[in-house]
């Protein structure tokens, strides 16, 4: 907590390895290996690789899933039923069974240069096929 709490209060700035050495664990001896763990660590419940995708990416999420419930029928599942599926290579008819829904949407969030480019698909998890 003590390096979220120093980094957010450098934010904007670089913050070198021996700063946080200093400030966060007061000169005890840290290897390069501790503080990018702890860096890691911290990008990863921050849902943020470094490059802000992840979090476009969340956000796009939220607000695709938000529109089709507000606007059909379909039953959503909550974020935090489906955050672990991130990032695995599974198939939509397991994670629909495991989830006990209907379709599964899956996508992603891909940057080149200035461009963004966003792919989704709806998919029958029972079929495996896309509706």
């Amino acid at each position: 907590m003590d390096t979220l709490v120093h980094l957010a209060a450098r934010a904007g700035e670089v913050v070198s390895g021996d700063e946080l050495i200093d400030a966060v664990w007061q000169g005890r001896v840290v290897y390069d290996a501790q503080i990018y763990k702890v860096i890691s660590e911290l990008r990863r419940a921050f849902r943020d690789h470094g490059n802000g995708e992840p979090s476009f990416a969340a956000g796009f999420h939220d607000e695709i899933l938000n529109q089709v419930a507000k606007t059909t029928d379909l039953q959503i599942a909550s974020r935090s039923s489906v955050l672990p599926y991130e990032g695995q290579q599974r198939s939509a008819s397991e994670i629909g069974a495991e989830l006990n829904v209907g379709a599964v949407l899956v996508g992603s969030v891909r940057y080149a240069d200035d461009r963004v480019r966003i792919y989704m698909q709806l998919i029958n998890a029972e079929s495996d096929s896309q509706i």
